[in-house]
């Protein structure tokens, strides 16, 4: 189990890496075909969201694992938790950074997100 957990994490990590790798060099000729000249200045921000669902989608192997330890309260606690994360750092960082916050404050929560999960997954470690 731990096993499989951990080869998915890491799929995930390093196909991530590579998409943003690719898009780092052609995202801006990607974003033309895609959309228009226009959203070539959102490279960076594009970048961002795709950082920020790799940890996402890693949090979610972690998540679902905690799952299989029937441990709901905990689970209800970590999204409590980052729900007032959210709605607390949110409005200053969006204000501050505009559209560069909004992907700060995701890359943020799947951080807190990640985080939480691999704490409670080392702390109920399976036998």
């Amino acid at each position: 189990f731990i096993k499989y957990l951990n080869v998915s994490i890491f799929s995930t990590i390093i196909f991530g890496s590579i998409l943003i790798s690719i898009f780092y060099l052609i995202g801006d000729y990607v974003l033309i075909k895609v959309y228009n000249e226009n959203y070539t200045s959102y490279l960076n921000i594009l970048l961002l969201l795709m950082l920020g669902q790799i940890i996402l989608t890693s949090s979610g192997y972690l998540n679902i694992a905690v799952q299989t330890f029937h441990i709901f309260k905990l689970q209800l606690l970590v999204s409590v938790f980052l729900l007032f994360i959210v709605f607390l750092i949110g409005p200053t960082l969006i204000k501050t950074f505009n559209m560069n916050g909004a992907a700060y404050l995701i890359i943020l929560y799947a951080v807190l997100s990640f985080l939480s999960y691999i704490a409670i997954f080392i702390w109920k470690k399976p036998c």
